[in-house]
């Protein structure tokens, strides 16, 4: 009986082996090739130089957006496609086309007029077979997102002004300075860049997120306020813990008092003291001046020299 058991066992163990070396070898998927990349193609692309996020004034209703190809030899004409547009306010052609002999053309994007302080975004591609699909271009890419958006920030004069963060920075920055009537608002423009942060020497704590722009608002008296920015810093070099530049009594009403120290020294200079603060851990305090020059102003590389 002992016997019998043993051989039933074993006739059993062989069956379903040979059931699943079965199923194993129908249910084997066979693997298509990809597709070869054709060789004959001008491999297109979006250079990475091209900017991609436009900030215009209500009269303009068009951008250029540059493409190029790695083989420029023969007269060409690309398809574009369109990967998303939740608007319905961009119109893309359809196609863009190379002379031959250039590796440059122009994509020209018409859009309606639109509603100003808020951006829209379309995204499109190179169609694939004027790509190589299987090659990472360290010059560009082949898919492209645009933002644009409305508003009526011009120049304040000659546009040129500087900018300087005694807490953050070495030497003065030089930025562009614009002002939106409709929102009453001056813009300075890249007052922190990563060469500036480096030469500063901030090590591992450059990193997280940096304003692009400052906004400012300048009442009849001379006050200056705003809400916060964005020094481009992480402190510690922590990820999730970027220093900010506050208006005091934005960051706590009882620092109201602060808010006073942020005024207008002369025509077209102007010093500001924000609060240097990391949410949820504390802050450096606001003895740390931050001094605007406006177009026309004094130079603050002699002006902060004497």
């Amino acid at each position: 009986m002992h016997a019998m058991k043993n051989f039933k066992r074993i006739f059993f163990i062989i069956g379903l082996g040979a059931f699943l070396w079965s199923s194993c070898t129908e249910d084997i998927p066979v693997r298509e090739e990809s597709p070869a990349a054709d060789p004959e193609s001008m491999q297109v692309y979006f250079p990475n130089s091209q900017k991609y996020k436009y900030e215009l004034p209500p009269t303009v209703f068009e951008v250029d957006i540059d493409l190029k190809r790695e083989k420029s030899a023969k007269a060409a004409t690309v398809k574009i496609i369109v990967t998303s547009d939740l608007t319905g306010v961009f119109t893309v052609p359809e196609t863009v086309s190379f002379a031959a002999g250039d590796s440059t053309a122009k994509l020209t994007i018409t859009f309606d007029t639109l509603e100003q302080f808020k951006p829209y975004q379309i995204s499109f591609k190179i169609e694939d077979q004027y790509i190589n699909p299987y090659v990472v271009n360290p010059d560009g890419t082949t898919d492209f997102n645009l933002y644009v958006e409305h508003n009526d920030f011009l120049p304040v004069g000659n546009g040129k002004g500087q900018f300087f963060d005694s807490f953050t920075l070495a030497s003065v920055a030089d930025v562009s300075i614009t002002y939106s009537e409709k929102k009453d608002v001056y813009r300075i423009s890249n007052p922190y860049t990563l060469a500036l942060l480096e030469e500063a020497e901030w090590g591992s704590w450059i990193g997280g997120p940096i304003s692009e722009n400052i906004e400012i608002q300048i009442t009849s008296e001379g006050k200056v306020t705003w809400e916060f920015w964005y020094l481009g810093l992480n402190y510690q070099g922590v990820s999730g813990y970027p220093i900010k530049a506050y208006f005091p009594s934005v960051l706590d009403e009882s620092l109201a008092a602060l808010d006073d120290k942020s005024v207008k020294l002369q025509d077209k200079l102007f010093k500001l003291h924000p609060y240097f603060y990391i949410d949820g851990l504390g802050g450096f305090g606001a003895d740390y001046p931050v001094f605007i020059s406006f177009p026309g102003g004094p130079n603050l590389n002699e002006l902060l020299a004497q």
